[in-house]
């Protein structure tokens, strides 16, 4: 959802696993966000589960 300072919440979960955001890609439309992180390593299934219990998140999808 398109709601203030939720990329801030999640680069800071990504940033827990001390992991580096080497690309980013946010688009609204209303009261709608889509964001993409590309990542330089892999992140923890905790990390995972930390993004999808944010309000902010409808869903999280992680490609390798």
């Amino acid at each position: 959802r398109n709601i203030p300072n939720s990329l801030s919440q999640f680069a800071s979960a990504v940033a827990s696993e001390n992991v580096n955001i080497s690309d980013m890609l946010n688009r609204s439309k209303g009261e709608y966000a889509c964001t993409m992180l590309d990542l330089d390593g892999k992140i923890d299934e905790q990390v995972i589960a930390e993004l999808k219990s944010l309000d902010e998140t409808i869903r999280v999808r992680v490609f390798q």
